[in-house]
């Protein structure tokens, strides 16, 4: 999902609508498993609505810790730095936090869009091994981009697995 910040995709003021857009989406599909990574924003909100509801969480990040809050946290504030940490603390020591490389950034986004690929190839895999059926959620804002990364790039990744996509609206 897209970054909240003043820069981002997503206002800050618009935080506890997109929120409450992602309470109600994992109310109605009770996700038990969930994979994803951890940029300021929809990422977090995704990641800490399925730990408060007891899911599995892996968090996948395309490199290296320091970089990814560098490039993806801290542009949102010292608030999503912290946020970030709370979850990674939680998820590390468990081994359920999966680096594509552990170098840094090297200016390249195709790692993002490979970081979403892996993610996706493990939900996959997860949900054939337990029979369940894998979905992707998302909060994008309807927006189709270029990239060969980010929210609509994921989106389109996933399009082509066949599997059903739920897009996550703000709340009013």
């Amino acid at each position: 999902g897209h970054i909240i910040s003043e820069t981002g995709r997503i206002p800050p003021a618009d935080e506890p609508a997109v929120r409450r857009g992602v309470e109600e989406g994992l109310d109605a599909f009770k996700p038990a498993i969930g994979y994803g990574s951890l940029a300021a924003g929809a990422d977090i909100l995704f990641a800490e609505s399925l730990l408060e509801r007891g899911a599995d969480l892996t968090v996948v990040l395309p490199f290296s810790r320091d970089d990814f809050v560098r490039i993806s946290v801290a542009p949102s504030g010292e608030t999503w730095i912290n946020r970030f940490d709370a979850i990674y603390e939680r998820l590390e020591p468990a081994n359920r936090v999966l680096y594509v490389t552990e170098d840094g950034y090297l200016d390249d986004d195709n790692l993002f869009a490979y970081a979403d690929e892996f993610a996706m190839g493990l939900t996959l895999l997860r949900a054939d091994h337990a029979a369940a059926e894998a979905m992707q959620m998302t909060v994008w804002d309807g927006s189709e981009t270029p990239h060969p990364a980010g929210t609509y790039a994921a989106r389109i990744a996933w399009a082509r697995t066949g599997n059903p996509q739920v897009n996550i609206t703000r709340s009013e």
